[in-house]
């Protein structure tokens, strides 16, 4: 399968409580070539949208109201039917104790915003093992 025809083929979900960064995350999956895209405004309402739909990637918020996103991913990790979803932490937590924080929590991929529309693209294609047009990135530190 063409790398275009599986980006139409992958639902995401954009779980996000500030709607104009919610907006800018899915018109920039758009550009990148994502046609299913889901959204949620916190970790209970993405909860419900993963019950109807068949998702492969999530990129949530670390900071919204009710379920935040570690006490989003941890129901994920403990649940077998969302164990396989791809999941992209949102942050704009950059000290090392909250990095080691999400990390030691199984976050394993987080973006910092603010963030380029290239930094997101690197991510989601890292995540999904598709090949980026973009030339890479320079490192993230570890912490």
């Amino acid at each position: 399968m063409a790398q275009s025809d599986l980006k139409r083929e992958i639902t995401v979900l954009v779980v996000e409580d500030d709607k104009n960064l919610k907006r800018l995350i899915k018109s920039q999956l758009k550009g990148f070539g994502f046609e299913r895209i889901e959204e949620a405004d916190d970790g209970a309402s993405a909860l419900q949208v993963l019950s109807q739909n068949n998702i492969q990637l999530i990129i949530a918020d670390w900071h919204m109201p009710g379920m935040d996103g570690l006490e989003f991913h941890a129901l994920l990790k403990a649940n077998d039917d969302f164990k396989g979803i791809h999941f992209l932490m949102i942050t704009g937590e950059a000290k090392k104790e909250k990095v080691i924080e999400a990390f030691t929590s199984g976050i394993k991929n987080y973006i910092i915003k603010p963030f380029e529309s290239g930094d997101l693209e690197r991510k989601v294609h890292k995540l999904l093992k598709l090949k980026s047009s973009l030339p890479p990135s320079k490192p993230e530190p570890l912490l």
